[in-house]
């Protein structure tokens, strides 16, 4: 992902396909917008295969709108509505028309995290202004992960398969989270806003396997105690490692085990904006530490070339959800093994 934001900042990547060429010349020529350089037009079919690029009055719309924002002074709610929630449609979508796909935004500003996934310090809680979510209901070749998701959120605090019991992300997991604050906002603020959410996040996922691994060795220690005791051995069920202030072997072999799955996920996307500048971070997990990646500027709303990097960056964020962090989800979480392919 770095060397596609090193691409946009040194101008190797081409942002716009060869479509939406004379729409641009045209609106150049009349003045509405200024000359594109050649090299941001991508002539390899790369930008096509990413993902649909909105059509140029879309964008136009959108750069007005965040004009409008700032010369009336909207409220974060105001960007929201008018700039955010349209741009995250269009690069999803490629369109105002939600569509089937995978991946989708959701609005969830007042969404909480529960208490027991938040970390030690500090304690107030922390949310987030926009999540995208996997939505296996809108791909018809989820069903499988429709089915675990349904299942295992019976089992969760809150009924909910994500750190918080919000009905809106309840039965959709949260794969990129987005901060907004408003332009001169305060930066450590929403930092911290953004890695306690991931925290968060991660301490959930941490909880979940842990204890599952946990239940396993549990039953599978049951299961040879007694049939040890059914040999006519009188060896009690529990063992010397179950002593008050002795470690717990499968309790640390649990633990190993969970780290290591864990760290199978490269990292965890988020997004800061603040006013027209949109920025990307990461958290990743290493043991119980989480580390969060410092934000990286991917675009602006002050220009139709900066939605556009905006856009690109976005569609290459759900190619990675896509092809790596969903199928990491389904095989570590919900417990989805891919299935071998056998030789003819």
């Amino acid at each position: 992902m770095l060397e596609v934001l090193e691409g946009l900042e040194m101008g190797s990547v081409g942002i716009f396909p060869p479509s939406l060429k004379a729409e641009i010349e045209s609106e150049t020529s009349k003045g509405t917008l200024p000359r594109i350089p050649a090299y941001m037009f991508d002539d390899t079919g790369e930008r096509d295969r990413l993902g649909p690029s909105p059509i140029l009055s879309d964008i136009m719309t959108v750069v007005e709108d965040a004009e409008h924002c700032v010369r009336t002074g909207q409220t974060e709610d105001g960007w929201n509505a008018l700039v955010h929630h349209p741009l995250l449609r269009l690069s999803l979508h490629g369109g105002r028309r939600r569509g089937p796909s995978l991946l989708d935004s959701r609005l969830c500003t007042s969404a909480k995290i529960i208490s027991r996934y938040m970390p030690a310090t500090p304690r107030k809680s922390r949310r987030v202004d926009f999540c995208m979510v996997c939505c296996p209901d809108q791909v018809k070749t989820e069903a499988e992960a429709v089915a675990a998701i349904t299942s295992l959120r019976e089992k969760l605090p809150g009924s909910s398969i994500n750190h918080t019991d919000a009905a809106i992300l309840s039965d959709t997991p949260i794969a990129i989270s987005i901060e907004v604050k408003k332009d001169g906002g305060d930066e450590q603020r929403q930092a911290l806003q953004l890695a306690i959410w991931q925290v968060s996040q991660w301490n959930m996922w941490s909880q979940l396997i842990e204890g599952r691994l946990l239940s396993v060795a549990a039953t599978d220690t049951h299961g040879r105690n007694l049939q040890s005791s059914d040999s006519g051995n009188s060896q009690a069920i529990g063992t010397d490692s179950d002593a008050p202030g002795e470690a717990n072997p499968a309790s640390e072999t649990a633990h190993d085990e969970c780290n290591r799955l864990l760290r199978q996920l490269p990292f965890l996307p988020a997004i800061s904006v603040r006013g027209h500048a949109w920025y990307l971070a990461a958290t990743s997990r290493n043991g119980a530490e989480t580390i969060l990646w410092s934000d990286y500027p991917i675009g602006t709303t002050r220009s139709i070339i900066g939605v556009y990097k905006i856009i690109y960056v976005l569609q290459k964020l759900k190619c990675y959800i896509e092809d790596t962090y969903w199928p990491w989800y389904k095989r570590v979480l919900l417990k989805i093994q891919k299935e071998a392919v056998l030789p003819p």
